[in-house]
């Protein structure tokens, strides 16, 4: 899934390891993800993370990115809702 949704082009500088590239998008050993695990520690960072990307895809989000970050939404709101992680 290297580049979903046109997200491999974006980069999220303030991120050293980037949760929602490397554990959701894409694992880079492998170019596909499965069986990763986001702690509801990790929820947070993953949020600002989709606040980043939607900052930085304002001028120019294709209707596909627009609901990624819709579902990513979701998925942190429900984390957030029932106090667990998320299984990517």
């Amino acid at each position: 899934m290297r580049g979903t949704h046109g997200f491999g082009r974006y980069r999220l500088p303030q991120y050293e390891e980037s949760q929602l590239r490397e554990r959701v998008v894409v694992d880079s050993a492998s170019g596909s993800h499965a069986g990763d695990q986001l702690l509801f520690s990790q929820i947070h960072v993953l949020s600002q993370e989709i606040d980043e990307l939607e900052r930085m895809t304002a001028a120019s989000r294709s209707p596909e990115l627009t609901h990624f970050i819709s579902q990513m939404r979701n998925l942190v709101a429900a984390a957030n809702r029932e106090g667990n992680g998320i299984a990517t």
